[in-house]
């Protein structure tokens, strides 16, 4: 299939699982990069994967140009593109650019799909907001969402913290499918990707990780020394979500 051939939202889906196999950010997929995100969707035996790298790496020089990576995936048959979690065929669905939707796992239609995991990252509100209108307007796609919002913790690391407190207004968000909420440490997510999902869906797993929960529900907790005075009126204590979306004092603390 020629690339000219191919919707931009395939493209742009190509691109981004490109990019998160290459866990090293060089421009070239690995065998080792390429094996671990393979593991974390399926199980796939040692020669399995040598005949499939093998099929891909078409310069032979065991490392795969975004080019090889194109080719390779628009020469594979339907098959190739179908993924089930938790015994269902199961795609997933991240927000890029203007409510583009970014797709990983399972590249069926979405109406051919029976399970859609929905990845809302609240430090891309404008994103989100446009994506999630093509999603919940549908009573039949919202059916199948299960929502996966990317959480905060006060453990988190500094980088994955920016915006995220306002972000958090947005968890009820406009069409955002509320039937099968699911939360998710942002660290996480950003360091782990979809495996995490997977392991939540196939273990029924409402929270992860559990043991970070305390640190999540931390952003809500009132907090004295969040306390400030305003036109002459006084609030005592204040949450770190709060203060940081109506005063933006919530890493001050003053």
């Amino acid at each position: 299939m020629a690339t000219s051939d191919v919707e931009p939202e395939v493209l742009e889906s190509i691109k981004a699982a490109f990019k998160n196999a290459d866990l090293n950010g060089d421009g070239y997929i690995s065998k080792d990069e390429l094996h671990s995100v393979f593991n974390s969707i399926g199980q796939w035996t040692d020669e399995e994967f040598d005949e499939l790298y093998a099929a891909a790496d078409t310069s032979q020089d065991g490392k795969l140009s975004y080019d090889e990576f194109l080719d390779w995936v628009l020469s594979q048959d339907e098959e190739t593109f179908t993924v089930q979690v938790a015994g269902v065929e199961t795609t997933l669905i991240e927000f890029g650019s203007n409510g583009a939707h970014v797709r990983r796992l399972s590249q069926k239609p979405l109406a051919e799909v029976e399970s859609i995991l929905l990845v809302i990252d609240p430090r891309a509100l404008p994103n989100v907001v446009e994506g999630l209108a093509s999603i919940g307007s549908d009573e039949a796609l919202a059916a199948k969402v299960t929502s996966f919002v990317l959480m905060p913790s006060m453990s988190s690391a500094p980088e994955f913290l920016m915006c995220a407190e306002v972000g958090l207004q947005f968890l009820n968000a406009p069409h955002m499918p509320m039937g099968d909420v699911r939360v998710v440490r942002i660290d996480d997510y950003m360091r782990q990707g979809e495996a995490v999902l997977v392991a939540m869906m196939e273990g029924g797993k409402k929270v992860y990780p559990a043991e970070e929960v305390e640190a999540m529900l931390g952003f809500f907790k009132q907090d004295s020394a969040l306390g400030y005075t305003e036109e002459g009126e006084t609030t005592p204590e204040c949450s770190r979500f709060i203060a940081n979306v109506f005063t933006r004092m919530a890493w001050t603390g003053l």
